[in-house]
C-alpha cells in the first residue's frame, strides 16, 4: 500500500475512541471495529490492502492462540492513538487493555510490507504476546515469536518522496474502490474453483444417473426367471443333471434354460429362478425410488449453480468453501451442509431429506422455512448458543437463492426446533416463529 494512504488512514484511526474487536475472519483478513465503523486489513504477502464496506463480511471462526490473544486484548479496548511507524507502511495501534481494576497498554502493529508481511501484539515491555506468522532464528535475524522481545523493523535507508497529503474525502472513494477491486477478482476467483468442483459432482450423479439399469430390461429379466422356474418345476425333465436344457413354454415355443455352475440339481435350478425373479422385481422397485433421488440431487446442484453464480457477494460465497480444519463426519448424513462463521447450517434436498433433516435437528436448532411455500427446510445446528444476526440474515438468503426465489418480496419464518410439529412426512405445523422480509 502507498505511504501517503496509510498515513491519512493512521489520522483517520486516531479519531475514535474505543477498540471494538479485531477479528480474523478469513485466513488473511481481519476485521476492525472501531467504535460503531468496520474496516477490513488483508495482510495477503504482496497484496496487502485496506477497505471499507458496508456489508459484514462473515468468515471463519479462528480459534488459534493468536486468535485468542486477539479476542482477549483487543475487545472492547480504549484506542490511544494510531500512527504510521516512521517511513515504514505499518500501522501501529496503541491502546489499553481493561480488565476490572487492571490497566495495561498493548499495540498491535500491521506490517503491510509487501512479501513479509504480518500483524503482531505486543505488551508495554516490548515483548511479543502473540504473531499471525511466527518467524524463528533460521528464517531471519528478526525473531517474531511469543515472550520474545519485539524488534521493530529499520527504516528505509532510502529517501522518501513526501507527497501531499490525502484529503479524508478521497480516502473514502479509495477504500470503496479498494473494496470494489478486490471484490472483483476473488470473487471471480472463488466462483471459478466453487463452480468447477459443482459441475464436477452434478457429472458424477449424470454418470450414475445414466448407469440405471434400464426399467424394461429387468421386468422382462424378472419375468424370464419367472418362467424358467415355472417350466423346471412342471416340466418332465431329463434324468441326468444338465445346466443347460430346452423346455416346452406355454404356447409350444422352446424355451433355452441356463443354469449357473454352482447349481447342483432341478430342484435348487428352479429355487433360483424364482429367487432371481424377486430379486429383479424388488430391484425394479427400488430403481424408480433411486432414480427419484439422484434427480432431486441433480435438480438441487442445478439450483446452487445457478445461485452461486449470481452471487456478487465474497461472504454469501464463502458458505460453499468447507474450512479445512473442519473434520469430516463419521455418518454420511442424507442432506446438503455448509459452515457460516463456523456454524454449521443444512437444508434438504427434497421431502425425505426434509423430514431426515427435521428428526436430526436438536430441539434448541434453528429451523428455517419459506413462508406459505413449498421448499427446502432448513436447520442452523447451534444448541443453545445464540445465533447472530448475520448468520441467521446469510443462512435465509442461502434458503432463498438455493431456491431460486431471492428477487422475489418474499418472508422466512424461523422458530426453534421444539416448536416444529411433524404432521405428515415432512409437512409440518410451527409456532412461536419470527420472520424476515426479503
Amino acid at each position: 500500500m502507498k505511504l501517503e494512504v496509510l498515513r491519512a488512514l493512521a489520522q483517520r484511526f486516531s479519531n475514535y475512541a474505543t477498540l471494538y474487536h479485531v477479528r480474523r475472519v478469513d485466513d488473511n483478513l481481519f476485521r476492525l471495529s472501531l467504535d460503531f465503523d468496520d474496516f477490513y486489513i488483508d495482510v495477503s504477502k504482496s497484496r496487502s490492502s485496506i477497505f471499507q464496506t458496508r456489508e459484514k463480511i462473515l468468515g471463519h471462526s479462528y480459534h488459534a492462540p493468536f486468535d485468542l490473544a486477539l479476542t482477549k486484548y483487543t475487545s472492547r479496548s480504549k484506542l490511544l492513538s494510531c500512527a504510521l511507524d516512521g517511513n515504514n507502511r505499518i500501522l501501529i495501534f496503541e491502546f489499553m487493555y481493561l480488565a476490572g481494576y487492571k490497566q495495561e497498554k498493548y499495540y498491535l502493529h500491521f506490517e503491510l510490507t509487501g512479501k513479509h508481511t504480518n500483524v503482531i501484539l505486543v505488551d508495554q515491555n516490548k515483548r511479543v504476546v502473540e504473531a499471525l506468522r511466527h518467524i524463528g532464528e533460521s528464517r531471519s535475524s528478526r525473531v517474531i515469536r511469543p515472550n520474545k522481545e519485539f524488534e521493530s523493523l529499520p527504516q528505509p535507508t532510502k529517501p522518501i518522496q513526501q507527497k501531499e497529503a490525502m484529503s479524508q474525502d478521497a480516502l473514502d472513494v479509495f477504500l470503496h474502490e479498494e473494496y470494489i477491486l478486490r471484490q472483483i477478482q476473488r470473487i471471480s476467483q472463488k466462483k471459478q474453483v466453487i463452480l468447477q468442483r459443482k459441475s464436477k459432482k452434478l457429472q458424477d450423479y449424470q454418470m450414475l444417473l445414466d448407469q440405471l439399469p434400464n426399467p424394461s430390461d429387468l421386468l422382462s429379466q424378472s419375468q424370464q426367471y419367472a418362467l424358467w422356474g415355472e417350466l423346471i418345476f412342471a416340466s418332465c425333465l431329463p434324468s441326468y443333471f444338465s445346466h443347460t436344457l430346452t423346455l416346452r413354454g406355454y404356447q409350444g415355443e422352446e424355451v433355452l434354460i441356463t443354469l449357473p455352475s454352482v447349481i447342483k440339481s432341478y430342484a435348487q435350478g428352479g429355487n433360483f429362478c424364482f429367487a432371481q425373479s424377486k430379486r429383479l422385481k424388488q430391484k425394479l422397485k427400488n430403481l424408480r425410488i433411486q432414480k427419484e433421488h439422484l434427480l432431486a440431487k441433480i435438480e438441487f446442484l442445478q439450483k446452487q449453480i445457478a445461485y452461486i453464480q449470481r452471487i456478487d457477494n465474497e461472504g454469501d460465497l464463502q458458505a460453499f468453501i468447507q474450512p479445512k480444519s473442519y473434520k469430516k463426519e463419521k455418518i454420511q448424513r442424507e442432506y446438503e451442509s455448509f459452515f457460516i462463521e463456523g456454524v454449521k447450517i443444512s437444508i434438504g434436498r427434497n421431502s425425505k431429506e426434509n423430514q431426515r433433516l427435521l428428526e436430526d435437528a436438536k430441539a434448541d436448532d434453528i429451523w428455517l422455512h419459506i413462508q406459505d411455500i413449498p421448499s427446502s427446510h432448513m436447520i442452523i445446528h447451534c444448541g443453545k448458543t445464540r445465533v447472530r444476526d448475520e448468520v441467521l440474515h446469510q443462512s435465509a438468503k442461502m434458503l432463498l437463492g438455493i431456491n431460486g426465489m431471492l428477487d422475489r418480496n418474499i418472508l422466512v419464518d424461523y422458530t426453534q426446533r421444539r416448536f416444529v410439529k411433524m404432521v405428515d412426512g415432512a409437512h409440518v405445523l410451527y409456532s412461536k416463529q419470527k420472520t424476515l422480509r426479503f
